[in-house]
């Protein structure tokens, strides 16, 4: 597919731009893999990454994010988008879209998508950018540092549906924090993207490039990626899925490093998968008044031995569990309709029912944030196939 290089999105207000930082590191003189990153320290002590040539000679010169200002996670949405596919404002975000709210960005869209950006924390890097450093995804994710940055063909492993479009994208060469949530909405008041159009209608595991804003709290972990432009490179090479255990899934997991990267359990991985939470408040729309309702739901693993909650009745959304256990396993409806298990009783003809099974699990790993500033971590499902059973 021939190259095509998508308009740069305009930006409103006096805020200072990002500037591109200096190199400094130096390229080592041991040979490398290519596209291959490592964390280094630049000019000034700053901290960033390399990658390495792709001839596989050495690595690229150290490169740092730069030209960050704070912002507070509040309504203007400094503090993370919300909103799935057409989800509305969120009282920790910025706004998603054009039905509903979400009172801590968790809120989906009419297509269901589930949450779709961090909301709690006070992240860094709101300002429009004028310059954009390269950057592998693991090179920025680990430099911790917000910024403006280009990330050169990285490859999309999904993408939802807009008109608040969360693009997955990975390192060629995967590995740890080879990850990253791309967001585009027009209607974001921090970081409007233009390109929602050519974003959603990029092919599975295409190469592309995407210059855009990096967010990150140091003190939630939260973290963003806002589309400015993108460039379609034509067909890339997804890395293969991460072989996951169920500390990876649980929404206590920690394990950062492998978020927004696709992930399979086999059957061994885990005994199976029942059903525990109708009703999670992280995938509650608060205030919609049209479907959906309810953008995802909580598992657990059988030999967990959890209790489950209420079920459906009829269209009325039961109460979810008050103090959900750390062992449950969030499963969110990002990629609905392509995913169509739902517990949005008020708008599925078939929610699931405490007899629903599932003997293995795959998706994209999701770390999340909710308005509290408390993490979360979930599972998004790309097929029905990716749960069977359900």
């Amino acid at each position: 597919m021939s190259s095509l290089v998508l308009g740069l999105a305009a930006a409103a207000g006096t805020a200072s731009a990002c500037s591109s930082s200096s190199s400094g590191g130096g390229a080592t003189a041991t040979a490398c893999t290519p596209g291959q990153s490592t964390a280094c320290t630049g000019v000034g002590g700053c901290a960033g990454g390399q990658m390495c040539k792709s001839d596989g000679s050495g690595y690229d010169d150290c490169q740092c994010g730069s030209g960050s200002s704070s912002g507070s996670g509040g309504s203007s949405g400094s503090g993370g988008s919300s909103g799935g596919s057409s989800g509305g404002s969120s009282s920790g975000g910025s706004s998603g879209g054009s039905s509903g709210s979400s009172s801590g960005g968790s809120s989906g869209g009419s297509s269901g998508g589930s949450s779709g950006g961090n909301d709690g924390g006070t992240e860094s890097g709101t300002q429009a950018c004028t310059a954009y450093t390269k950057s592998s995804i693991a090179a920025m994710r680990t430099g911790k540092t917000a910024g403006c940055f280009e990330l050169d063909a990285v490859v999309n492993i999904g993408v939802t549906a807009g008109p608040v479009y969360r693009l997955f994208v990975n390192d060629a060469a995967g590995g740890a924090y080879a990850g990253m949530r791309a967001t585009c909405s027009a209607s974001d008041i921090a970081h409007p993207c233009s390109v929602g159009a050519a974003v959603g209608a990029l092919p599975q595991a295409e190469s592309v490039t995407l210059k855009g804003a990096y967010t990150y709290s140091s003190s939630t972990k939260a973290e963003d990626f806002y589309i400015d432009a993108v460039t379609d490179d034509g067909a890339g090479a997804a890395p293969a899925p991460l072989a996951a255990s169920l500390m990876t899934v649980y929404r206590s997991s920690t394990q950062i490093q492998n978020a927004y990267q696709r992930i399979t359990m086999a059957p061994m991985a885990l005994s199976q998968l029942v059903m525990y939470d109708w009703s999670p408040s992280e995938f509650a729309v608060s205030g919609a008044t049209q479907c959906p309702y309810q953008v995802g739901f909580g598992v657990s693993d059988r030999s967990d031995g959890l209790v489950p909650g209420m079920a459906c009745t009829g269209t009325s959304q039961p109460p979810g569990q008050s103090s959900p256990s750390p062992l449950e396993i969030l499963i969110g409806t990002d990629f609905a309709p392509a995913f169509s298990v739902s517990s949005d009783c008020a708008c599925t003809a078939s929610p699931p029912t405490v007899t629903s099974t599932a003997g293995s699990l795959a998706g994209i790993l999701v770390w999340n944030v909710s308005a509290s500033g408390a993490g979360y971590m979930y599972v998004a499902p790309q097929a029905n196939s990716d749960m069977p059973g359900f």
